[in-house]
């Protein structure tokens, strides 16, 4: 389609958190468009996704409140949202042996002070009753947070999708912004891969990794987003420890993996953190290894010689680990929608709902403010601010 189409607002990045806050803007009467780069969506961040719901797995007290708020929606979706569940309960356990009990204890003293569910553990025998995969003589102290879960990322995605276009929205794939001009009392004008121009009052950038290079085509704000790579694989398992299909998600306190039971294999990854630039990530040999090499330490359990599926993906973060939501503070009707992390997907649907509360002029929506959320506190202009209190 090549003729100038207007919208209200033009979102860029299909991922959750662009689809989320689209399907919510629709809900509020906006005429709304998607244009995704990639021709199958998702396939960035969204796609590569551990997919676990932790209220104890933040970098922020943002992420763990959105990731709060979150919990309602995933526990009941509005009706015909999705026709399976969204979460199943699994629990998660952050395990130490005597080289990484330091880290477990910062870990600990971290989540005892936020809204998570959970419970610090002393003795190794109670930890291998909740994890028998676990080697003998491992784990020494564990945190126990028995409400994670882990999330269906198809069906969530899936169902803000089929949410937006229910309510006229368009999502368009392989639709690449290539240009941007802004014009006072039209809004702007974008030149995309496909369709040549999309008029649009307002841009969401949700672009992930690509944050500061699609900021830099709009005028905006540089954020300093750190883009850092992770590996994950799927393995079977040779020797399959009973119940071991029962395991919690179990992380290293070391962050130098974790693992949990996926179908009859195991999920795995060495929790790498490798910056990395804006790219289609691919796994490296060496870093499954080293995973392996880690999972065969810590567990009883055998993998097979050769993964069944391996990947890898972009966390990407702002140099604070808060989320950026909100107005730009240089350039016009340019809202950020940035730096998830690896929390985007567990916190999005209370993402997309302050998002869209401040994309219309809103007050802060009473369940997001009682948790002690502002939109100052994750907007853009700190970064500005910061740069002009450095200078």
């Amino acid at each position: 389609m090549t003729s100038l189409r207007r919208y209200d607002i033009a979102v860029v990045g299909g991922g959750m958190a662009g689809m989320a806050v689209g399907a919510n803007l629709a809900a509020k009467g906006r005429k709304v468009i998607i244009l995704d780069q990639y021709d199958t969506i998702p396939n960035g961040a969204t796609g590569r996704s551990a997919a676990l719901y932790s209220t104890a797995y933040f970098s922020s007290p943002e992420f763990c409140r959105l990731t709060v708020a979150s919990r309602r929606f995933f526990d009941d979706p509005p009706a015909g949202f999705s026709d399976v569940p969204l979460v199943r309960k699994c629990g998660a356990l952050y395990v130490a042996g005597a080289h990484d009990e330091p880290d477990l204890v910062r870990f600990w003293s971290c989540v005892k002070e936020s809204p998570a569910h959970a419970i610090l553990l002393q003795h190794p025998t109670e930890i291998r009753e909740l994890a028998p995969v676990l080697r003998q003589g491992y784990p020494l102290m564990a945190v126990h947070e028995p409400d994670a879960m882990r999330m269906n990322v198809a069906a969530i995605h899936g169902g803000y999708r089929r949410t937006l276009e229910s309510l006229g929205g368009t999502v368009v794939p392989g639709a690449k912004v290539h240009d941007a001009q802004w014009h006072y009392g039209s809004g702007w004008l974008l030149s995309v891969t496909g369709r040549n121009f999309v008029e649009a009052e307002t841009v969401v950038d949700a672009s992930g990794a690509w944050g500061d290079e699609t900021g830099k085509t709009f005028g905006g704000t540089h954020l300093g987003l750190n883009n850092l790579k992770r590996t994950a694989f799927i393995s079977q398992l040779e020797r399959r420890p009973s119940h071991f299909g029962a395991s919690p998600f179990v992380f290293a306190a070391s962050e130098r993996l974790y693992f949990c039971p996926e179908g009859a294999g195991v999920l795995i990854s060495p929790s790498d953190q490798t910056p990395t630039t804006p790219r289609d990530e691919t796994p490296d040999g060496a870093d499954i290894a080293a995973a392996a090499e880690r999972f065969h330490e810590m567990t009883v359990a055998r993998l097979k010689a050769r993964p069944e599926r391996s990947w890898a993906g972009i966390r990407t973060f702002a140099p604070d680990r808060k989320p950026v939501i909100g107005f730009d503070p240089d350039a016009p009707n340019l809202f950020r929608l940035l730096g998830h992390g690896g929390y985007g997907i567990q916190s999005a649907p209370a993402t997309a709902v302050l998002a869209a509360a401040a994309l219309c002029g809103e007050e802060m929506p009473d369940e997001l403010a009682m948790l002690g959320l502002t939109f100052e506190s994750v907007s853009p202009s700190r970064f500005r601010a910061l740069r002009e209190a450095a200078d």
